[in-house]
C-alpha cells in the first residue's frame, strides 16, 4: 500500500513536471497588440520542451504555417510570411500547449533609439503639448517601450509589452518617435509599430556590442573615463538589455538621435556610429535604413567645439554608410541654452519625410530640402 502510494505520488509529480515543461513561451516583444512587418518573412522565436514540434500560424494566411523543432536547450525559432498591411489578426503558437496573440497588426515597424532628445516625452515639455496629447488617439500606432536598464551580457527578454497609442500612453513615451510614426501612419495609412529604446545622457558606446568596441583600438583607446550615477558608460551594457531582447524582430528601419554625450571625444564618433549601424544590421539580419538626427546647437562652455566635430562625423556617416541618412534641425531651436529643444514635431516630420521619400516613394521631391542630401 505504501509503495503504491509512493508510485502514485511519483507519477503525479512526473505529470506536473511534464506539464511545466510543456508550456511554450515567447519573449515579451510578442504580445497582444503587436505590429509585425508587412510583406516579409518575420522571425518568431521562443522556448519550449526539447524536441517538441512547434507550429506558428498567422490568421492572415493559415495555409502558410511555419514549423520547427525545439532544440535541446529549449529554444526555437522560425520565420513566418506576412501579407500586406492590415488586421487585426491572431498569431497562434502551438506546441505542447498553445499561445494565441490577439489584435496583431501587419504594417511598418521602426526602432527609435538614442539619448535624451529621443527619450524626451511630452510630459517633459514640448511645443503645444496639451493639444498634441489630447489628439493622440491612433489605435493603428503601437508602442513597445523598453525600460531603461543595462546588463553585463546579452539578454533574451525585457519587461515590456505592446500598447495602443492613446493620449495617456503617448504623453509618457518618445515625442519624436510619436510624431515620426504619426506622419508615417497618416500618409501610408498602415499600422505603425514603434520600438522605443532610449536613455538620456548615454554615450554611443553603450549601444554597441562590447566586443565591437573593445576589439577596435580607434574606439577603445579614446573612450571616456568618466562615470555617472544617472546612466551607464560601459561598452555594450544597453545593447545587451535594450536592443538584444528584440533581436531579430523584423524592422523597416531605425531612427537615432544621439551624440551630445560623445562630444568630449568626438574624433572616434564617426567610426563608432558606423560600427553600431553595422552591428545592429548584422544582429537583425537586415540592412535596414538608418536615419539619424544631427545634434542641435547648444551653448556649451567657451572653447568647446566637440559638438561641431560630432556633427561633422554624423554627416560623414550619413554620406558613407549605405542606406543611412541625416536630418538637420538647427533651424528648429528657439533657445540655444536649452539642450532639449521643444520643437519635437519638426524633427519627427523630417525623419518621416525622409522615410516617405527614400523608402516608400510617397514624396517625389522636397523631402530633403531641410535634410542632408545623401
Amino acid at each position: 500500500m505504501k509503495l503504491t502510494r509512493i508510485t502514485g505520488i511519483a507519477a503525479g509529480l512526473s505529470l506536473l513536471v511534464a506539464g511545466m515543461q510543456a508550456q511554450v513561451s515567447l519573449p515579451s516583444v510578442f504580445t497582444d497588440h503587436m505590429v509585425l512587418q508587412q510583406k516579409s518573412e518575420v522571425p518568431v522565436w521562443g522556448w519550449g520542451s526539447a524536441s517538441a514540434t512547434i507550429k506558428v500560424v498567422g490568421s492572415w494566411a493559415p495555409q502558410d504555417t511555419a514549423t520547427t523543432v525545439v532544440r535541446s536547450d529549449g529554444t526555437w525559432d522560425t520565420t513566418l510570411k506576412t501579407i500586406g498591411a492590415g488586421g487585426p489578426y491572431t498569431l497562434s503558437v502551438l506546441g505542447d500547449g498553445t499561445r494565441e496573440l490577439k489584435d496583431v497588426m501587419l504594417g511598418e515597424v521602426w526602432l527609435c533609439s538614442g539619448q535624451s532628445n529621443m527619450e524626451w516625452t511630452p510630459m517633459h515639455g514640448i511645443d503645444n503639448s496639451e493639444k498634441e496629447v489630447a489628439a493622440a488617439n491612433y489605435p493603428n500606432i503601437r508602442f513597445f517601450h523598453i525600460p531603461k536598464r543595462g546588463a553585463a551580457t546579452p539578454q533574451n527578454n525585457c519587461e515590456a509589452s505592446w500598447a495602443l497609442c492613446t493620449p495617456d500612453r503617448m504623453k509618457s513615451t518618445s515625442a519624436i518617435a510619436y510624431f515620426f510614426g504619426r506622419d508615417l501612419q497618416k500618409d501610408l495609412n498602415v499600422p505603425v509599430g514603434l520600438i522605443v529604446s532610449a536613455w538620456g545622457g548615454t554615450p554611443a558606446e553603450v549601444w554597441v556590442p562590447e566586443e565591437q568596441v573593445m576589439n577596435n583600438p580607434r574606439i577603445r583607446d579614446v573612450m571616456p573615463d568618466k562615470t555617472y550615477p544617472w546612466w551607464p558608460v560601459e561598452p555594450g551594457v544597453l545593447y545587451n538589455q535594450m536592443i538584444s531582447p528584440v533581436v531579430p524582430y523584423a524592422l523597416a528601419g531605425a531612427i537615432w538621435y544621439q551624440g551630445e554625450s560623445n562630444r568630449d571625444h568626438p574624433d572616434s564618433y564617426g567610426i563608432l556610429l558606423k560600427t553600431m549601424v553595422e552591428s545592429w544590421r548584422k544582429s537583425f539580419k537586415k540592412d535596414f535604413p538608418f536615419y539619424l538626427v544631427q545634434i542641435a546647437p547648444f551653448t556649451y562652455n567657451a572653447g568647446d567645439n566637440g559638438a561641431a566635430l560630432v556633427r561633422e562625423h554624423q554627416e560623414w556617416v550619413a554620406r558613407t554608410v549605405p542606406g543611412a541618412g541625416m536630418v538637420a534641425v538647427s533651424d528648429c531651436v528657439a533657445d540655444v541654452k536649452n539642450i532639449h529643444p521643444t520643437d519635437k514635431q519638426s524633427v519627427g516630420q523630417r525623419l518621416a519625410n525622409m522615410a516617405l521619400g527614400k523608402i516608400y516613394g510617397r514624396l517625389d521631391s522636397g523631402y530633403e530640402s531641410l535634410c542632408l542630401k545623401v
